[in-house]
């Protein structure tokens, strides 16, 4: 009786360990996968200037560290209505000229706009 016991015990803590330990290679690998975009906006190269225009445009770039195109939209710190604007794109409060590298992102409250 007591071998059994102490059988059905050890079979209880190792499903209880192979489940923890994958436990938590789940949520590390949640953690760290993408972390570089969750964690922090990934930086945009500009790859035209984005300079001596109106208020709101948009300039050609591409993201440094995976090489995805993408556009730089100059939009101000300040809340603004906009909701064509995706919350998230890339932005600048300035000109930007070919090969300067931002990290701010468009952050959106409703629809209101504003980089960050």
């Amino acid at each position: 009786m007591k071998n059994h016991i102490m059988k059905n015990h050890l079979q209880f803590v190792a499903r209880t360990a192979v489940a923890l330990a994958v436990g938590f290679a789940a949520v590390t690998a949640t953690l760290f996968y993408g972390a570089g975009t969750a964690l922090a906006p990934e930086p945009a190269k500009l790859t035209q200037p984005l300079a001596n225009s109106g208020s709101t445009t948009s300039g050609a770039a591409v993201y440094v560290n995976t090489g995805v195109q993408t556009s730089v939209v100059k939009w101000g710190s300040a809340w603004a209505s906009n909701s064509t604007i995706l919350p998230g794109i890339p932005c600048t409060t300035g000109d930007l000229l070919v090969g300067q590298i931002t990290t701010k992102v468009i952050a959106a409250s409703g629809s209101l706009r504003r980089c960050v």
